[in-house]
């Protein structure tokens, strides 16, 4: 019964908002993130798995809807997602997503393993690309961001929760 509570009061008005450390529904409701990870385009070794979502996008969102999941984390690699049209089946699927009241978290991942250095310049333009794209597309209410994959890597003086949340903040603040 909640759940379709929730729902009925997310069609009217999906915003969501952050009080201190809870994120809520525009009636004030906490809410719980169900979500699922995608990889889309994120990498070249998970080009057969980006192509086969795009080419499959709907059967994909419905069977992620039918589990109950009501947020995907989009992972791509800024360079891929800027090739081609590749931005472009992105917004789409997260439109699609949209449609069926699930948000999308888009997370870069270029950093995966690599210290958080120079994002800026390399993360900056495509984060401001995929929140005008969804503002374009009137999916913005849909949209999370989850800017960067958790900190690991080689360089432990860099790879460090300290500087992911640093470079969060510092991207929150830039968009």
């Amino acid at each position: 019964i909640q759940r379709q509570q929730f729902e009925s009061a997310q069609a009217l008005d999906p915003s969501l908002t952050v009080s201190g450390t809870t994120i809520t529904t525009a009636t004030g409701s906490r809410f719980l993130i169900e979500g699922v990870n995608v990889e889309y385009y994120r990498d070249a070794g998970c080009r057969y798995v980006t192509d086969q979502t795009t080419l499959q996008k709907t059967a994909v969102v419905n069977k992620i809807k039918s589990l109950g999941v009501n947020a995907v984390r989009l992972n791509y690699y800024a360079p891929w997602l800027d090739d081609g049209t590749n931005l472009n089946d992105f917004l789409s699927l997260m439109q699609l997503f949209a449609q069926n009241g699930i948000y999308s978290m888009p997370s870069d991942h270029a950093f995966t393993g690599k210290a958080l250095s120079g994002y800026q310049t390399t993360s900056f333009p495509m984060f401001k690309a995929i929140v005008e794209g969804a503002r374009a597309r009137g999916i913005e209410s849909y949209l999370i961001m989850k800017p960067y994959n958790e900190p690991y890597g080689q360089d432990q003086t860099q790879s460090t929760w300290t500087n992911w949340i640093t470079a969060n903040k510092t991207t929150m603040d830039y968009l």
